[in-house]
């Protein structure tokens, strides 16, 4: 188990960071009152995990591991998706 964990945390830790930017935007879309871009944002990296997932536990012949892939995808869609519409309101264009 242990193993099965620091492989885990290899593979997507890198990740976390994409994670930790589309919190971070989600905060200031509650505090700036646009929440559209961050729920949006939140929805697609659910999406890209689940149906990732499942789009590999169909094929056959996969390892466990290979679910990661999908859940470091949605950390990086959390991030970059939410990321554009702040922006382009803030006037840092």
């Amino acid at each position: 188990m242990l193993r099965l964990g620091a492989e885990y945390l290899h593979r997507v830790g890198p990740f976390f960071g994409f994670f930790g930017l589309g919190y971070v935007l989600y905060c200031v879309g509650q505090g700036t009152g646009r929440m559209g871009a961050s729920v949006l944002a939140g929805l697609v990296r659910a999406a890209i995990a689940v149906l990732g997932g499942l789009l590999v536990g169909l094929a056959k012949g996969r390892r466990h591991m290979e679910f990661v892939v999908a859940v470091a995808l949605g950390m990086v869609a959390f991030g970059l998706f939410a990321l554009p519409p702040l922006i382009s309101r803030s006037g840092f264009e």
